[in-house]
C-alpha cells in the first residue's frame, strides 16, 4: 500500500512539474525547438517558470550561458527576450531592467570557488548548479546596479569575486 502511494505521488509530481503555468502546458521539447532558431544554440540546462512564460538558461556552442525569455501564443512558445549571456569561467553578471519580459532579474555567475552566498539589495540570490557551473538568481523589483552585489565567502566576509 505504501508502494502504491509513493509511486502515485511520483507520477502526480512529474505531471505537476511538466504541465501548467497559469493554464499552460509545456515541456522541454516544445522549449528548444522554439530556441532552435536562436543562433549558436546548443541546448537548454535549466529553464524556471516564471510570470505567463519560461525563463531558459541555455549553453551555446561557443561555451557561453545564454538566457532567454519564451512565452507561450496560439499554442507554440516564442522567443520573446534574448536576456544576454555570461561567461561560466569568470565573473560575470546580467541585470535587467526594462526589458520585454514581465520581472527585472539580476543573474550572476563566478568560477570562484570561495564563493558560498551573493546578496543582492539585501536579499539572497538562490543559487543553482548547471553542469558544474554556478549560477545565482535573484528577481529584484527595483533598480540594481554592480555595487547592489555583495558576494560572501564561508566565513561570512564579503570578498571579490
Amino acid at each position: 500500500m505504501k508502494l502504491n502511494r509513493l509511486l502515485m505521488f511520483t507520477i502526480i509530481t512529474m505531471l505537476l512539474t511538466t504541465t501548467c503555468n497559469s493554464g499552460k502546458g509545456f515541456g522541454l521539447s516544445q522549449i528548444e525547438h522554439a530556441l532552435a532558431a536562436v543562433p549558436n544554440y546548443e541546448k537548454t540546462s535549466h529553464y524556471e517558470v516564471k510570470d505567463e512564460g519560461i525563463l531558459a538558461f541555455n549553453m551555446m556552442q561557443d561555451g557561453l550561458i545564454s538566457i532567454h525569455y519564451l512565452e507561450q501564443t496560439k499554442g507554440n512558445w516564442k522567443v520573446i527576450d534574448g536576456v544576454g549571456s555570461l561567461s561560466p569561467d569568470e565573473y560575470s553578471y546580467i541585470i535587467t531592467g526594462k526589458t520585454s519580459m514581465p520581472f527585472s532579474m539580476t543573474v550572476i555567475t563566478t568560477s570562484n570557488p570561495e564563493v558560498d552566498r551573493i546578496q543582492i539589495l539585501e536579499e539572497e540570490a538562490k543559487h543553482i548548479q548547471v553542469e558544474g557551473i554556478d549560477l545565482w538568481i535573484a528577481y529584484i523589483g527595483q533598480n540594481v546596479n554592480a555595487n547592489d552585489i555583495k558576494v560572501y565567502n564561508k566565513t561570512n566576509t564579503v570578498i571579490t569575486p
